[in-house]
């Protein structure tokens, strides 16, 4: 996205809306163009184009157009049936929809039918455009705070089996550096009696090891940090009258105290980014997140299975904020998720193959934060252009996720969730084996959990009667493989105490 308020491709994948203006010049007696907010043609259909741009030229319609504050207005230019409205994010105009109607009439009933139905397209183009700039938001939000369990996550996968302190300050070094880049690192650990500050680790950005300091309670800003507990940013280390050299030059300092309860386990102490800029709260936010789990990793090496439950239970409550939205899919996910990890776990794949699939089933729907209340909540059968609304949530899905690396595997196995296995799913009409068998497992399980939910237009099936229409289905939607574990699995009871 470029700097300030988004542009129209950046609201509207450019496929997405070369379709809309397809769709609606099929719909509607209209040649159509969307222009950027400097004039230029973003997309345009192609019957009728050459004359009307050339119209355009010559008159002010576009100026006029752009220069227009409220969203309400369409202006017509004075001689031919061609309508410019503009377009709006954030009440900024970023851009103008121009259409001229062929085979207009003259009369006032004309005009009239004219402007209703250029109102209806722009009201059309412009829900597209508000439900994508909420998109970018709530993206940019829930990334944020995936990257931040999935950090934690990660980091306490690698300390959880340590007993050993320099290689629990090495791999907490290694994560700091990695999302952190500075001249200098350090970790002090703190004596349990004294309570003095010893670096158990202090490197260079080359690699290059600085000798081994201490500090004695309450000293230096260190000193400091470990007796109050609460990190400080320090920008001029020499205008802070505690400062104590260490042997190497530090300018900056960014220091967070590791705390477990009310006791201070050490310190990590960063100094002078590589970028020459400040040190930003955000970034205290994350080396704090870090202090965090070393100083449990530190006290002992308990720490796997608890940090695991909390990411998922984090991960859980966002699922379940994107379910509330509507209220017949309430812990869907949770319940996609459950089933899912049966159903891998009946196939015979391994405990991590299944805690994975288990995650993605759990992610699988997330991408529906993109597709407008109109669409998800409507009550009828969603017409042609709203089921292709609808049927992009995967990709706003594979959006959110590629975005967290820690979730890279998980993308193509939420993208190919609705993919069916005689090849007429979408988004890309994989057929068979080519679905990858995570995306195999956990389309049986949301097909399962649909048919058994109540919807808007209809009651939900009974287990027995859903089990027949998936065994129906086996070679068609379905993997043969993966419903007949579905059928073991139901036959054992497996599913029972699902979330509900």
């Amino acid at each position: 996205m470029t700097a300030g308020l988004p542009t129209i491709p950046d609201l509207i994948h450019p496929e997405r809306l070369k379709k809309f203006v397809q769709q609606t010049a099929e719909n509607h007696p209209v040649s159509l163009a969307i222009l950027s907010v400097d004039g230029k043609p973003v997309s345009t259909s192609d019957v009728g184009l050459p004359p009307t741009v050339e119209l355009l030229l010559d008159s002010d319609l576009i100026r006029r157009g752009l220069e227009l504050r409220r969203p309400d207005t369409i202006l017509r230019h004075p001689s031919t049936p061609l309508y410019a409205a503009p377009l709006f994010c954030q009440e900024t105009a970023i851009g103008l929809l121009l259409l001229r109607f062929r085979d207009a009439g003259a009369d006032t009933a004309s005009r009239g039918q004219e402007e209703r139905e250029s109102r209806q397209i722009r009201d059309h183009l412009q829900d597209l455009l508000t439900a994508g700039y909420e998109l970018l938001n709530l993206s940019a939000e829930i990334v944020r705070s995936y990257e931040e369990l999935a950090l934690l996550y990660d980091l306490s996968i690698k300390l959880s089996a340590q007993s050993d302190l320099d290689r629990i300050c090495a791999i907490v070094a290694d994560e700091v550096q990695s999302i952190l880049p500075a001249k200098n690192l350090a970790i002090l650990l703190a004596d349990a009696k004294t309570e003095m500050l010893r670096s158990q680790t202090a490197v260079g950005r080359e690699g290059h090891r600085h000798p081994p300091f201490q500090l004695e309670p309450g000293r230096g800003i260190a000193g400091r940090v470990a007796q109050s507990g609460q990190p400080l940013i320090i920008c001029d280390v020499g205008q802070d009258p505690g400062f104590v050299p260490v042997g190497y030059p530090i300018t900056s300092l960014l220091c967070v105290p590791m705390t477990l309860g009310r006791k201070t386990m050490g310190i990590i102490n960063v100094s002078d980014k590589l970028d020459g800029k400040e040190f930003t709260t955000y970034e205290l936010k994350l080396i704090m997140a870090i202090a965090a789990e070393a100083a449990v990793a530190l006290e002992n090496a308990r720490l796997f299975s608890e940090v695991k439950d909390l990411f998922l239970s984090s991960v859980k409550s966002l699922v379940m904020a994107i379910d509330a939205k509507d209220p017949y899919t309430h812990l869907h996910s949770l319940r996609v998720s459950e089933v899912s990890a049966i159903l891998a776990d009946e196939i015979g794949l391994s405990a991590l193959e299944v805690e994975q699939i288990k995650l993605a089933a759990l992610l699988h729907d997330i991408g529906k934060i993109g597709v407008p209340e109109r669409v998800l909540l409507k009550p009828d059968k969603l017409t042609a252009p709203e089921w292709e609304i609808m049927k992009q949530h995967p990709l706003h899905s594979v959006h959110i996720l590629e975005q967290v690396k820690q979730f890279s595997h998980l993308v193509k196995w939420v993208r190919h969730e609705h993919e069916h296995y005689n090849g007429m799913g979408y988004p890309d009409q994989l057929k068979g084996n080519t679905i990858p068998l995570p995306s195999r497992i956990i389309a049986v399980a949301d097909a399962y959990d649909a048919l058994t939910s109540d919807r808007y237009y209809r009651k939900g099936r009974s287990e027995e009667k859903a089990v027949q229409v998936l065994r129906k289905d086996s070679g068609i939607q379905f993997d043969p493989e993966v419903i007949r574990a579905f059928v073991s699995a139901y036959q054992k009871g497996r599913f029972k105490g699902l979330p509900a």
